[in-house]
């Protein structure tokens, strides 16, 4: 029997939905910085794998090249890498949109 990834598992009213990520380098203050794909010229499923997923994990050796790359950028101001979701949730009559974004994890991280 197929097992389909997008069928594991049930949504309610009121989840949160996580797909679309936005990921943030944190500056020392509190400021953010988007990263976005298209600036490390990465597709989605790359720049998933190879930065959401290690954020998510707290594998900074993994993060290493972006991290030097943020810092040298911002002046070494870098002290976080976040990841939030959509800003969407799910609504008895369809999607519930412009919530505020909540952070789904977050790796602290220092400069070089």
């Amino acid at each position: 029997m197929a097992q389909y990834g997008m069928y594991k598992l049930a949504h309610f009213e009121g989840d949160r939905i996580q797909d679309n990520p936005t990921t943030w380098a944190v500056l020392r203050d509190s400021s953010r910085v988007e990263i976005k794909p298209s600036d490390l010229a990465m597709d989605f499923w790359i720049y998933f794998h190879n930065v959401v997923q290690p954020i998510r994990r707290g594998e900074v050796d993994q993060l290493a090249g972006l991290v030097q790359r943020y810092c040298e950028k911002f002046d070494n101001q870098v002290i976080k890498l976040e990841v939030q979701d959509s800003g969407i949730a799910i609504g008895r009559d369809g999607p519930v949109e412009g919530l505020p974004r909540q952070v789904l994890f977050a790796t602290e991280v220092t400069c070089p």
